[in-house]
């Protein structure tokens, strides 16, 4: 198995003021670089991060980790998603989806769902679509065998891969991330996680 993580971080943050998200900080890590070291130790070499929004100035942040420029990034994220498929090698079998801003996601998330995947192959003859169930329902991060990459290549606009999931429910291998459910749309949200960490660090 040829796993890949695409990393979206191609939005412009409308709702994060005159900052960029990807570049926030927690834990004295942006966003951006957070996800992609907890990507990295599940798909070690195996990561691409779709930019789009002054990618010059979020590239910078990478460090040498690969990445796509999505041209038509305020299209919305079924445009990110398509061009971080596009960019996989031929030899990818499966592609994890995966934000920049759930920021309480870690390694060990991540491979919960790999793991999920590979004992899946092992165990039917029909290759699933894994994911995060949160929030009463299901979402990314998710990992999409190959058979699925065209659809994907199909998406636009803002329909991401949501509904990709619910179209293929009969398909689906669900794991309970609760995590998963917080995600970073305002500095408030930020501050209010950050306090969080902060407050379990103390006690």
């Amino acid at each position: 198995m040829s796993l890949y993580t695409i990393i979206l971080a191609a939005g412009e943050s409308r709702r994060f003021g005159n900052s960029l998200k990807q570049l926030a900080q927690t834990g004295g890590q942006t966003l951006l670089w957070r996800a992609v070291q907890a990507a990295e130790a599940v798909t070690p070499g195996n990561v691409i991060v779709v930019l789009g929004c002054q990618h010059e100035l979020v590239g910078a942040e990478l460090k040498g980790t690969p990445m796509v420029i999505n041209t038509h990034w305020r299209n919305g994220m079924g445009s990110s998603i398509a061009t971080g498929i596009a960019a996989l090698p031929e030899t990818a079998s499966a592609a994890m989806i995966a934000l920049c801003d759930q920021v309480a996601l870690g390694a060990e998330d991540f491979t919960l769902l790999s793991n999920a995947y590979t004992q899946a192959l092992e165990g039917s003859d029909q290759t699933p679509i894994v994911c995060a169930t949160y929030a009463g329902g299901v979402g990314v991060p998710a990992i999409f065998p190959r058979q699925f990459f065209r659809d994907l290549l199909a998406l636009n606009g803002d329909t991401g891969a949501k509904r990709l999931l619910e179209d293929n429910a009969s398909r689906l291998l669900c794991v309970p991330l609760q995590q998963a459910a917080i995600d970073i749309d305002t500095p408030g949200n930020l501050a209010q996680f950050n306090a969080a960490i902060a407050d379990k660090t103390a006690a």
